[in-house]
Parts: structure tokens; sequence; C-alpha cells
């Protein structure tokens, strides 16, 4: 999509408030150092569900921001799980391939999820999207 109106409504989409700007993204009370320059500069960051992946906060190498928060809502769909993640007053969605039955007994566990940054797509001002970086 290349406005956040049309990503609002063509499937499911996080949208998270931040800033980013030059190397540095702000988001949910965390600055990141960004691999490369923001290919513009954005008030939001969208990313879609299946892109959010559940990681181990403990593994350092990451190619994108990490937060952790607390599961607050698991939907089992059979070969997927959507999990809602409660992150410091900030609700992800997160959809899950091939979910384990550890996974899906969780409720109020901390979780950590990656958003990875070829995946996260920068909302502009004027409400235009595309890739936060560039490749």
């Amino acid at each position: 999509p290349e406005t956040r109106f049309a990503a609002s409504f063509l499937g499911s989409m996080n949208f998270i408030p931040c800033t980013a700007s030059g190397h540095t993204l702000s988001l949910a009370g965390h600055t990141f150092t960004l691999p490369q320059t923001v290919a513009r500069d954005a008030v939001e960051i969208a990313i879609r569900p299946e892109q959010i992946r559940l990681v181990s906060r403990k593994d350092p190498h990451h190619d994108g921001p990490v937060l952790t928060g607390r599961v607050r809502h698991v939907v089992y769909l059979g070969r997927e799980a959507q999990i809602k993640i409660d992150i410091g007053g900030l609700t992800l969605l997160a959809q899950v391939t091939a979910p384990t039955r550890d996974m899906l007994a969780r409720p109020d566990a901390e979780i950590s999820v990656l958003l990875p940054y070829e995946r996260m797509l920068g909302c502009a001002q004027d409400g235009t999207i595309a890739p936060l970086v560039t490749a």
C-alpha cells in the first residue's frame, strides 16, 4: 500500500507511533540506531503481524528492534496463532506459524518480538507509506 489509509483496511497492520530520522528510530520508549539512514522521516512504523518474529532477548544478533512485553491474548487458528502483546501500553498483534503448545498457554507471559528493519514501513506526516530503510 502507498498510504496509511489503504494499509489500514488491506489485511491486518500494526501502526506504531515513532520518531524516525537520520540513523535514529525511537518507539515504545526505546531508541535504536538504524543500520542506514532512513529513507524518509516517519511518525509511525507500519508492520504486518506475520512479519513480527518471536525471539530470545538474550540473542544479540537481530536485524531490527527487539521489544519485550506481555502476552495478553492468544487465538489458535490451526497452523497459525495470533498473539496480542502489550508493550508498555502499546498493543501489537503478531501472527505465528506452527505455534508450539507452550506458546499457546502463555497468557501474561513475558515475550520478546523482533521488528525486522526490511519489513518496516515508515508512515510520513502526510499519510504516505514507504520502506523505512532501503536495502
